[in-house]
């Protein structure tokens, strides 16, 4: 496997067996979600002792919960006793876990509590080693909560790399520094490889080809013409921010444009808001204060399963070689009118919600690649889009907004970890 997986990443192209091979698939669920920091919940979601949430590591199904010490624990959802998950509900609030198998209960660190009929059970029991299972490592970076299966892996600002200050600026839209991720979530599949909802989620190359029904109706009803996503000749740009992650950053076009104050114009009630806002604070301190609401004009993936994007968090999740869940919660910001909150949220379900005009899109064209993938003579996906105009920008190379100089730097990410390098080691170069 070793020998074979280093011939599959040329520099501009990537094997379709990557997408395709069963074996290769096990390997990342080892080599790749079961070595390196994999985003599991944000603290928002999870605010009170007894909060949980569910999530998965890989393979690994596991729970994400406050406890009464306020500390964030992530323990593996697996019964001690005989392997079943204790903990069915997507999130809530509870005091204890327990298995309905053969009622072992648990507190909220993952402590053995009791078990029926103890007495079948001698003083050789211990029952401290008949607790939940903690996951080896978790950390948090402004609320970012991520674990690792891997006691050694590397401590996780090393690993967020380049990817820290994009969570940061995303954080930072709110006027207080915080960010609240519970207005609910909407999960969907595609019969596709995980990786291709990593490449779409910053591929700058698209949007105006797949996604132009929904600018030419933006058109119309808005009066005005976006074209930020139809040229090449803007301040747009791509680049590869170390050990997989990567970024489409739109930031200074999106604040030129103003993309969600257009949005605002379409929505029912979005004019009216304006108006008011612009009365209450002026009309250049209310665009400012619009443009902050409607995110941030960027799209980072920070490898291998999270994804930013404007007002929501993105959560990449392989089932299996051919099929992948995609779970999305938007967001909303501390210290800002709960009118523009419920305009956000009605502007990110105008394009990524289940009946919008940006997501369904983007899942046929992964299940089309998928089906693509099988044309066998055809063997390898080309990468190569951009590399006469790369350029070094300090210790990153960047690249238009069209290319795919992030992308390929994924890539290089994924043969070195497929390769067997440590997690630690990888962050360290």
């Amino acid at each position: 496997m070793d020998r074979s997986l280093e011939h599959l990443v040329r520099e501009t192209a990537v094997h379709r067996s990557v997408y395709l091979d069963p074996d290769i698939f096990a390997c990342e669920l080892e080599r790749i979600f079961g070595s390196t920091w994999i985003y599991v919940a944000h603290e928002s979601e999870i605010p009170e002792a007894g909060d949980f949430k569910r999530a998965t590591i890989g393979a690994n199904p596991v729970i994400v919960v406050r406890g009464v010490d306020r500390e964030v624990h992530v323990v593996f959802n697996r019964c001690a006793h005989r392997a079943v998950t204790v903990c069915q509900a997507q999130a809530g609030h509870t005091s204890f876990f327990r298995c309905a198998y053969h009622g072992w209960t648990y507190d909220l660190s993952g402590k053995l509590t009791g078990a029926p009929f103890p007495k079948a059970y001698d003083d050789s029991f211990d029952r401290t080693l008949f607790g939940l299972r903690p996951v080896a490592r978790v950390e948090s970076y402004r609320g970012f909560v991520f674990a690792c299966l891997d006691a050694n892996v590397c401590g996780l600002r090393e690993w967020l790399a380049g990817a820290a200050e994009y969570i940061d600026a995303f954080t930072d839209s709110s006027p207080s520094g915080s960010i609240v991720a519970r207005s609910g979530s909407q999960r969907y599949w595609y019969k596709g490889n995980w990786k291709l909802q990593v490449e779409g989620s910053v591929d700058g190359y698209h949007p105006y080809v797949l996604h132009k029904t929904f600018f030419d109706m933006q058109t119309r009803r808005s009066g005005q013409r976006s074209d930020m996503y139809s040229r090449e000749d803007t301040a747009s740009f791509v680049a590869g921010l170390g050990n997989g992650h990567a970024v489409v950053d739109s930031r200074p076009e999106f604040a030129k444009s103003n993309v969600f104050l257009e949005r605002m114009r379409m929505s029912p009630g979005g004019p009216e808001l304006i108006a008011d806002l612009e009365r209450q604070y002026g009309a250049d301190q209310a665009r400012e204060l619009v443009g902050r609401v409607g995110g941030n004009g960027f799209n980072i993936v920070i490898f291998p399963n999270l994804v930013l994007i404007q007002a929501q968090i993105r959560v990449i999740q392989p089932i299996a070689v051919d099929r992948t869940e995609v779970q999305i919660w938007p967001v909303t910001l501390d210290g800002v009118p709960a009118r523009l909150n419920q305009m956000r949220l009605r502007a990110h379900e105008l394009f990524f919600g289940p009946a919008g005009f940006g997501s369904p899109d983007d899942l046929e064209a992964f299940n089309r690649t998928q089906a693509g993938l099988a044309a066998s003579p055809v063997e390898w996906m080309d990468f190569s889009r951009g590399t006469n105009r790369e350029r070094r920008e300090g210790e990153r190379v960047t690249g238009e907004v069209t290319d795919e100089t992030h992308q390929r730097d994924i890539y290089r990410t994924w043969q070195r970890l497929m390769a067997g390098i440590p997690n630690h080691a990888l962050a360290a170069t």
